[in-house]
């Protein structure tokens, strides 16, 4: 649907929808801006796949049969009132028992990651983060199987709502401080 190969994107108050094998939304280098869109993708691979890019989005929904957001990301990203949620025609299906609404990755180890006010809805796994900076993660819901999986240096994970049927926060290493959850 949209590929870019390096600079600036930004997608401001759009509706994608796409139905395919690759990415809807593929960003490759530079910055990528998302706000007021909704984004709705029947894909093989993630909705949106970011390499190499920071990634800024708001205010926007994601819907799809796969991985919601994956990302290599250098340098500061945020997700502020982000809702991904697995298209309900999915469910139970292979391709999504797997699938992970956040997949992010920070590659650099200056990075941090800000996750707020963010939902994500009837994935197997909620929030995946890994890399080598730092993350916050507040004021969020997760519904998932694995809801939150941490692998960075450090990260804190404050006042969310957790539902999960198996973990709902997983430190695989790192330095973490957990507060006023719910879970």
């Amino acid at each position: 649907c949209i590929e870019s190969l390096c600079g600036d994107v930004t997608l401001d108050n759009s509706n994608l929808r796409y139905d395919g094998d690759d990415a809807a939304v593929t960003v490759n280098a530079g910055r990528f801006n998302m706000t007021d869109t909704n984004l709705i993708a029947r894909t093989q691979a993630s909705a949106l796949d970011v390499n190499h890019a920071s990634l800024y989005v708001s205010n926007s929904r994601i819907a799809s049969t796969y991985n919601g957001i994956r990302g290599d990301l250098v340098g500061d990203s945020r997700l502020i009132g982000v809702t991904v949620i697995q298209l309900g025609d999915w469910q139970g299906f292979e391709r999504g028992e797997n699938a992970r609404a956040v997949d992010v990755n920070l590659t650099t180890k200056a990075s941090i990651i800000t996750v707020d006010q963010m939902k994500t809805l009837f994935y197997g796994n909620g929030l995946y983060l890994s890399g080598v900076g730092e993350g916050l993660i507040s004021n969020s819901l997760f519904y998932s199987d694995h809801a939150v999986n941490s692998e960075l240096q450090r990260v804190r994970i404050l006042n969310n709502y957790i539902f999960a049927d198996e973990i709902g926060i997983d430190i695989e290493n790192g330095t973490a401080y957990v507060g006023d959850n719910h879970i």
